[in-house]
C-alpha cells in the first residue's frame, strides 16, 4: 500500500478552516495521506486531526494534487508499506501514531510479568549503588555480584526478544525452536523497535554525565553479538568466569540494565496518569533511569510505520473505528 508523508505548508490557513473536508482544522505540521474506498485521507502524525476528500473530488484529481492543494507540499515522500490501517503489531510499540491514541499492543499479564522481572533487577542495581558509587573512576570495578547481575539482566533481555518474536510468529515462519535463536534473530527487531534511538541517563547521578545508548553500535552480520560490547563481554564472563571476571564490571551492568529498560519502553506504554495502575511501575524505573526525548519524526519507513485507525464517512462526518486488530509483523 502506498502512503505519502507530507509537510503541511498551509498550516496557518488550515487551522482556521471549517470547510466540510476540514471540520475541526488541521493543526499538524506533518501528516500521511493514503487512499481507501475511493477517498483520500490525510491524518496528522501524533494528533487527532484528519482531512478527507469528497468522493466526487477524487474523480477529478490525483493524490499528489490533493496533497498540494490542501497542504502546499509538491514533493511528499512516498512510502510502500504492508501496514494496513486499523491494525497493530503485538508487543511492538510505536514512537508516533496518526490521529489515534496509543493502542495497547500487549496484555496486562505481559506487562506485569515483564515489570516484576525488571523490578527485581532494578532493586539489585540500587543495592550495588549503595556500595559502589556510579562515577567514571568506578566504571571498571568488577566482582562476583556484578557478574551475577550482568548475567541475570542479559538472560532477561534475551527472554524479552524471544517473547516479541514469538508473539509475531517468527519461530513458526522460520521453522525455529526457541533454543535456536541468536542475536542475528534478535537484531531483526532493532529497527522496528527503534532501539538505537533511545538514550538514558542515571537520574540521581548527573555528575557521571553518562549517556546510556546500549544498542547504538548494534550491527547485522556474523559479528552481531560482538558489535555490542556489554553483551559480548557478558557472553565471555558467563562461559569463562576465571579468565573473564573483569567483564562483570559496573559499566557493563549499567549498560545491560539500561538495555532492559529500553526494551520495556519499546513494548509497553509509559504512563503519567496518577489514576493509571501502571503509573507507579514507570515511576519506579524513572527513579533510576531518565529517558531522554526522542525526535518525534526521526524517520518513518515501511518497517516502523505509524498506527492509523480505519475511518468511514457518514453525512460528511468522519467516524473512526476505535478498535484495532492485532496482526503479525510482516518483515521477518
Amino acid at each position: 500500500m502506498k502512503y505519502y508523508l507530507f509537510k503541511n505548508k498551509n498550516i496557518e490557513s488550515l487551522k482556521k478552516s471549517t470547510l466540510p473536508w476540514n471540520p475541526k482544522g488541521f493543526r499538524g505540521k506533518e501528516g500521511i495521506v493514503y487512499e481507501t474506498n475511493g477517498v483520500f485521507y490525510a491524518v496528522c502524525i501524533s494528533g487527532e486531526d484528519i482531512i478527507y476528500s469528497m468522493k466526487n473530488e477524487i474523480q477529478d484529481s490525483n493524490i499528489l494534487n490533493f496533497i498540494y492543494e490542501k497542504f502546499g507540499d509538491k514533493k511528499p515522500k512516498i512510502i510502500d508499506s504492508e501496514y494496513k490501517p486499523g491494525t497493530y503489531y503485538r508487543r511492538i510499540r510505536k514512537l508516533y501514531n496518526c490521529s489515534i491514541s496509543e493502542p495497547k499492543v500487549s496484555t496486562t499479564e505481559e506487562l506485569n510479568s515483564g515489570f516484576v522481572a525488571l523490578d527485581i533487577i532494578l532493586e539489585k542495581l540500587e543495592e550495588i549503588f549503595k556500595s559502589i558509587e556510579p562515577c567514571k573512576k568506578n566504571l571498571d570495578t568488577y566482582g562476583h555480584r556484578l557478574r551475577e547481575l550482568l548475567i541475570l539482566t542479559c538472560t532477561e533481555i534475551e527472554s524479552n526478544f524471544v517473547s516479541i518474536l514469538e508473539g509475531n510468529s517468527y519461530l513458526t515462519k522460520n521453522n525455529k525452536q526457541k533454543k535456536q535463536l541468536s542475536t542475528e534473530d534478535y537484531f531483526k527487531l532493532c529497527k522496528v523497535l527503534n532501539l538505537k534511538k533511545y538514550t538514558l541517563e542515571l537520574t540521581q547521578y548527573p555528575s557521571i554525565k553518562c549517556k546510556i545508548k546500549p544498542f547504538k553500535n548494534w550491527n547485522d552480520g556474523t559479528g552481531t553479538s560482538k558489535s555490542i560490547l556489554w553483551y559480548n563481554e557478558y557472553n565471555q564472563t558467563k562461559h569463562h568466569r576465571e579468565s573473564n571476571l573483569n567483564f562483570g564490571n559496573l559499566k557493563n551492568v549499567i549498560d545491560a540494565v539500561g538495555a532492559l529498560v529500553i526494551l520495556f519502553y519499546s513494548q509497553f506504554k509509559d504512563s503519567n496518569d496518577l489514576l493509571d495502575p501502571n503509573y507507579y511501575k514507570f515511576q519506579r524505573i524513572k527513579r533510576i533511569f531518565k529517558l531522554m526525548p526522542i525526535t518525534h519524526r526521526d524517520k518513518i519507513d515501511k518497517y516502523n510505520f505509524p498506527y492509523i485507525r480505519e475511518y468511514t464517512i457518514d453525512n460528511n462526518e468522519v467516524k473512526p473505528d476505535l478498535n484495532l486488530t492485532p496482526v503479525e509483523f510482516p518483515y521477518f
